[in-house]
């Protein structure tokens, strides 16, 4: 009780003082004088000063106290309370800007306090690190032991669709075959490449930890000069296969790496072409099969005046139909499938988005159309050596 004040300036009219004299009844405390410091909302009453002038509260007075506003009592009052709001509104400031910064780079997956902290100090400030360029961001990873930087699809064991995808934030175990020393390290960027194989980019201190002293590099990109031609390359792969070095450009590695899927695409297609063979040989079946069950049908229509041609172009007509229909509806689908799919996931890679083949499509429909066609000669074939005067007599 020695270290309690004389007075308390409640910052607050009557309501605000009642509340902290409650909360001063259950703590029992004494010999402190309470007031409230407020101004006046307005002047329209005749026992409260005009609009802004300030008020003394007191727990034991029913009214407030008005007293000289230039008087040093009041001057003393109304600058206790100013200074507690600077104090706690700057206070608050700080506290709101630390946890918004705090808040933004620890959002990101993988960067916890230590490394928000350890951010803030290399860069200076949020901007600083969102601004700074791939080498900048790569040099302080390099020096942060237990990051690393991967591409994509490190890791992926077979070809085609990959499996998973790695992400920032992602904890990998690194393991030395030759000592079996198991080292976790957090990835801290993915590059955007997937043909570069990169592998795991990481800096001294990591690699150490991870391998001891032994590693070395094996992996080195070259940049041709502009004016370089075809016989110097040749001379400087020749140079390093003499050192049992291979050399690779990145057209090679990409048509490596995307080989594959060429063949698999390539496979689709001749299914698709075989598949396409196959309709038409059924679509001539089904149009004989329903002209031979309308033939009698048909020859009333003959007998309408229709010639055999007209004959033989409906039915082509209703095949044509049928096939274009069924072309449309599957292309429809596979185009709205190839679409979600690129659009729910993006494990075939971030930028590759869907376009519409028109060549393709146009293509594809007009080999329907002409199969279709030649599907349906021997149709009109036999509409046109069909004698249909005899299917108009009785038991023909």
């Amino acid at each position: 009780e020695d270290d309690l004040p004389d007075l308390i300036v409640i910052d607050g009219g009557r309501a605000q003082l009642e509340a902290a004299m409650a909360v001063v009844r259950e703590l029992a405390v004494d010999r402190v004088d309470f007031v409230g410091l407020a101004k006046a909302r307005s002047g329209k009453r005749a026992d409260l000063p005009e609009k802004g002038k300030e008020r003394v509260f007191k727990p034991e007075l029913p009214v407030p106290i008005i007293l000289d506003q230039k008087s040093p009592e009041m001057k003393l009052l109304v600058r206790l309370r100013d200074e507690a709001h600077r104090f706690a509104i700057s206070y608050h400031r700080r506290l709101r800007a630390k946890s918004q910064v705090s808040s933004i780079l620890e959002h990101v997956p993988g960067i916890g306090k230590q490394r928000a902290r350890q951010l803030l100090k290399a860069f200076g400030s949020v901007a600083a690190v969102c601004a700074a360029s791939d080498a900048e961001l790569f040099k302080q990873v390099a020096q942060t032991p237990g990051l690393v930087i991967v591409d994509p699809y490190m890791g992926q064991q077979r070809a085609g669709l990959p499996e998973y995808q790695t992400k920032v934030g992602d904890r990998l175990t690194l393991v030395d075959v030759r000592t079996a020393n198991a080292t976790e390290v957090t990835v801290a960027g993915v590059t955007e490449d997937p043909f570069a194989r990169l592998g795991v980019l990481m800096g001294g201190q990591t690699a150490d930890a991870a391998f001891g002293t032994q590693p070395s590099a094996d992996l080195s990109y070259v940049r041709w000069k502009p004016d370089l031609d075809d016989v110097e390359v040749a001379a400087f792969t020749d140079r390093m296969a003499d050192l049992g070095l291979e050399v690779q450009s990145f057209e090679q590695i990409v048509g490596d790496a995307i080989s594959t899927q060429v063949g698999l695409f390539r496979l689709f297609q001749a299914y698709l072409g075989l598949g396409l063979i196959a309709g038409m040989g059924g679509l001539g079946v089904v149009m004989a099969r329903a002209a031979w069950e309308r033939r009698r049908s048909l020859a009333i229509v003959r007998s309408m005046g229709a010639t055999e041609k007209d004959l033989a172009w409906m039915l082509t007509y209703e095949g044509l139909l049928v096939s274009g229909i069924g072309v449309m509806l599957g292309l429809f689908l596979a185009l709205f499938t190839v679409d979600r799919l690129l659009g729910a996931t993006e494990r075939f890679g971030p930028h590759l988005a869907m376009t519409w083949p028109v060549p393709t499509l146009a293509a594809i429909t007009a080999a329907t159309i002409l199969g279709s066609y030649v599907a349906c000669w021997p149709v009109r074939r036999w509409i046109k050596s069909r004698d249909w005067s005899g299917l108009m007599r009785p038991g023909g």
